[in-house]
């Protein structure tokens, strides 16, 4: 923390809420799934690649403005979680707050909404 930021919340003591969320359209589900596998894939080798050697991307971060410059000694590159769907409880509550938002019109399900076939084995 630097020139008087102020830490609000910390998402990495809370890894059940913090989630990255890729979405695809049902038509590039249906007529492009092996690219969509080819995507998730290339997201989980970075991740475990990542993981595995933490410093050796300290660089890379700053290049790709993820991570200021003037903080990067200081910041340690959190494990990020292999990928995985959200649990039902997890989808319920984001689909609640989108509804109250005014970001989703209808009510969802779960099952329509939550495939993990596409995810790398």
């Amino acid at each position: 923390m630097q020139k008087g930021a102020v830490l609000i919340i910390d998402d990495t003591t809370l890894p059940e809420v913090s989630n990255s969320v890729y979405a695809f359209s049902v038509t590039t589900l249906a007529n492009r799934p092996e690219d969509v596998k080819a995507f998730l894939y290339a997201v989980e080798k970075a991740v475990q690649d990542i993981n595995a050697d933490k410093i050796k991307y300290k660089d890379l971060m700053v290049e790709l403005k993820l991570v200021p410059p003037s903080v990067v000694g200081d910041y340690n590159i959190p494990t990020f979680p292999s990928a995985s769907v959200p649990t039902e409880a997890q989808f319920i509550d984001a689909l609640n707050w989108a509804l109250k938002g005014g970001l989703v019109k209808a009510e969802q399900t779960y099952a329509d909404n939550v495939n993990s076939s596409f995810l790398p084995k």
